[in-house]
């Protein structure tokens, strides 16, 4: 399966799940510690705006932009997938990133793990359902594994690695080396 193949699927879902988010939701708080649902939302967005923008571009240039949530942001979503998925055949062999060039296969499983991960984020929050294939979280568990190896690496939306239990699904694993409790519920 190719990253494609795995991405598609995790927008689609991620798009139902803005669907339904309650926007008395909004201002409630995330997994990830820096925001609230709809701080998340945006956050999503934008960068789901920027990736696209970037596998579409000759060099790979992802601009970073903001952007303007239309509705819950589903739609949003949706079209910005079949925008990604319309890049398949013509990749550029990077991404360029806030001036950083990554591989594109690399830059395709960090965009994956980041919506598994945030789509579990407002999915937890808003307590919504989140079941994305566990052969693409373990793939991405994987990769972050490798990716993820000090602090510095990362940033604001992952915290130090938590151990989970050896039965834990694939989903927990990889939510456990992002830094995120699977067993986390709103408050």
């Amino acid at each position: 399966m190719s990253i494609h193949d795995d991405l598609h699927p995790v927008l689609s879902e991620l798009a139902d799940v803005l669907d339904r988010i309650d926007p008395a939701d909004d201002a409630r708080p995330t997994p990830c510690d820096a925001f609230d649902v709809a701080a998340l939302r945006a956050h999503v967005l934008q960068w789901l705006t920027s990736f696209a923008t970037g596998l579409a571009h000759p060099t790979g240039q992802c601009p970073v932009t903001g952007v303007d949530v239309e509705g819950r942001g589903g739609d949003q979503v949706r079209l910005l997938a079949e925008r990604i998925e319309g890049t398949r055949a013509h990749l550029p062999e990077q991404l360029v990133i806030g001036g950083e060039g990554l591989p594109v296969d690399l830059a395709l499983g960090m965009i994956l793990g980041e919506y598994l991960v945030h789509g579990w984020d407002l999915s937890a929050a808003t307590e919504q359902a989140w079941t994305p294939d566990e052969a693409a979280c373990a793939r991405t568990a994987d990769l972050y594994r490798r990716m993820l190896t000090d602090e510095a690496s990362r940033g604001s939306s992952f915290g130090p690695a938590l151990d989970v239990r050896p039965e834990a699904s694939e989903l927990e694993k990889l939510l456990g080396v992002t830094g995120r409790d699977p067993s986390w519920t709103r408050c």
